[in-house]
């Protein structure tokens, strides 16, 4: 999974996941209030994800987003993914 913030990209990974947001590895998160974008691959999806999120709050290891908006077919696939689990 890539995260996008002010043109830059990052490779991510995610530890949490759910319908309101995702919380994503990486070294230097960005600030607390800074809009990005994630570029994913959900299960059940043919084509890649573009989801807009807000940083929420920073952990040890990165950061947790909010996300600001989910379409009904992303919505879906995360159910998808998280009654698997």
């Amino acid at each position: 999974m890539t995260l996008v913030c002010d043109g830059q990209e990052y490779e991510v990974v995610s530890r949490d996941l759910s319908l309101g947001g995702i919380f994503v590895v990486l070294d230097r998160p960005p600030p607390i209030g800074a809009k990005v974008v994630l570029r994913m691959s959900l299960p059940n999806l043919k084509e890649t994800s573009f989801i807009s999120a807000t940083v929420r709050w920073h952990g040890d290891a990165g950061a947790g987003l909010r996300f600001d908006g989910l379409r009904a077919i992303e919505a879906w696939a995360l159910n998808q993914l998280l009654s698997d689990e």
